[in-house]
């Protein structure tokens, strides 16, 4: 609960270093929705570290944060996300990493029994891990570098998985994998560094290990996977929300055999909702990509 003109004060003075966490992500979304706390614009030049910059009239104060470094983590309910991101218009969205899950409708013990950890405790510890590795990282900078393998496999699979969000999803939906694709380097680059405290390498320059890397990928795809929940059910005006698996031109093709004739597919499509029209326009543009002609009214996913 901090005004825009505070956040820039608490990073100013903390050498452009900052961790917001809520336990209720409408927390920060009633904020945002006032004109002292709607930072928005920081959060998104934060993510690509660019200058922020503060000047107010009272006192003739000026702040200026050259390399912002400012990580959020929040948790809710789906509904929540409504008064925290109204659409992926303004580019907020596409700088979160989403994970949504259904709990189970189950009952646990919840009665005390010795030899169960103290979750207290443990976060102490662990702090304090977060904390020495921090400080080892700071006194033996790190160059992290990927093989040109490994860049090689990065710009294959995400011009795959560009191609198959614009093609099932949205163009909108476009920057999630642009802005991913920096995000599993950032991931493949905290789990190198780890890797250096871990070891107690001096080594300045780091490779990626494939495990690494492959790890890395994975995730990009899982996260992928979670955003476009998220971005298929942003809240549309009078519409209420209803969270679906996924979009049902994605469900569609997938459930299209390797080799159909158009008819099959205009029959698919009316059970998603597709009507010919539709069904025909998306099989002209997975012509691009996704499908070949053998002959005149049949198609084959290549």
């Amino acid at each position: 609960n901090s005004s825009y003109a505070k956040i820039i004060c608490h990073l100013n003075e903390n050498d452009g270093t900052g961790v917001i966490c809520e336990t209720e992500a409408d927390t920060m979304g009633y904020i945002l929705k006032q004109d002292w706390g709607s930072y928005s614009d920081m959060l998104r030049k934060a993510f690509h570290h660019e200058t922020i910059s503060c000047s107010r009239k009272t006192d003739n104060e000026y702040m200026e944060v050259i390399n912002p470094r400012l990580s959020v983590a929040l948790t809710g309910t789906p509904g929540q996300i409504e008064g925290l991101i109204a659409s992926a218009d303004d580019g907020l969205f596409s700088r979160f990493l989403f994970y949504v899950f259904k709990a189970n409708a189950t009952w646990h013990d919840v009665s005390p029994h010795s030899g169960l950890p103290n979750l207290s405790e443990i976060f102490s510890q662990l702090s304090v891990t977060v904390y020495e590795m921090r400080s080892y990282l700071k006194r033996n900078p790190t160059n992290f570098i990927l093989s040109k393998e490994q860049w090689e496999t990065l710009n294959e699979s995400f011009t795959s998985m560009l191609s198959d969000v614009t093609i099932f999803n949205s163009h909108n939906a476009a920057s999630i994998v642009k802005r991913l694709g920096l995000l599993l380097y950032r991931i493949a680059m905290i789990l190198t560094t780890i890797r250096k405290y871990e070891s107690n390498s001096k080594e300045t320059d780091c490779l990626c290990t494939d495990e690494d890397f492959q790890l890395s990928l994975r995730l990009s795809r899982l996260y992928l996977r979670h955003s476009l929940i998220m971005f298929n059910n942003l809240p549309k005006e009078k519409v209420k929300m209803e969270y679906s698996e996924t979009s049902n031109k994605q469900a569609f093709f997938n459930e299209l055999p390797n080799i159909f004739s158009r008819g099959q597919a205009i029959t698919l499509g009316n059970k998603y909702q597709l009507g010919t029209r539709s069904t025909d326009g998306l099989l002209k543009k997975l012509l691009e990509s996704k499908l070949k002609k053998v002959s005149n009214g049949m198609y084959q996913k290549t």
